[in-house]
């Protein structure tokens, strides 16, 4: 989440941009569960492939969580399909444990905007729900062993690349491209100016 995230503490960011509640609501729908935020990121928890699809859809696509306050939701998934160790509190878990649970944080860190990294583990079971959807994909390769992960690392991932809505593909754009072209549709073409040079000072 970008691009002001750094200047609140985290529990700030999330009560602030109402993030807990909107990406909730949106899991909610396809029987995903928030574990927890962890900084920046969200951990979610879910069991059936076919309505991930759908609740990836819902935040690329079809529901985007829209900006708020200056701040721009950007979004980049990773999602990994194994036996998993965790808390809970009742019914409800509460965090992830063990060598599934490092995979999946180290991945996160080769996540890119608007794109969704699975597992092989995931991708065969939900590589038959893609091409109706308008989902292409891409295989990728790791030549290198994620730290604490060692001989367990997966030696190929998958990048989902999912339709984006207008919305979605706007707030990708550059910060001062998206101010200057806010500032022409307010017919403001001298604050253009002001925002590209101040964003070169910078």
């Amino acid at each position: 989440f970008r691009p002001r995230r750094t200047k609140l503490k985290n529990s700030h960011f999330w009560d602030r941009l109402y993030l807990k509640q909107a990406i909730e609501e949106r899991a909610g729908l396809r029987g995903f569960q928030l574990i927890k935020p962890i900084g920046d990121a969200a951990l979610l928890w879910g069991e059936d492939p076919e309505c991930f699809v759908e609740f990836m859809l819902d935040l690329f696509q079809r529901k985007p969580i829209p900006p708020r306050e200056g701040f721009s939701v950007r979004l980049r998934m990773l999602a990994h399909e194994t036996y998993f160790t965790f808390s809970r509190d009742g019914d409800r878990v509460t965090n992830v444990h063990g060598l599934s649970g490092i995979v999946l944080f180290r991945l996160e860190k080769k996540a890119h905007l608007n794109r969704v990294i699975v597992t092989p583990e995931l991708f065969a079971g939900l590589s038959y729900l893609l091409a109706d959807r308008g989902i292409q994909t891409q295989t990728i390769g790791l030549p290198e062993e994620l730290k604490g992960v060692g001989a367990a690392t997966p030696r190929e991932v998958h990048l989902l690349i999912p339709p984006l809505s207008a919305e979605t593909r706007y707030q990708a754009l550059p910060q001062t491209y998206r101010a200057a072209r806010e500032q022409l549709a307010a017919g403001d073409a001298d604050r253009v100016d002001e925002v590209v040079e101040g964003e070169r000072a910078g």
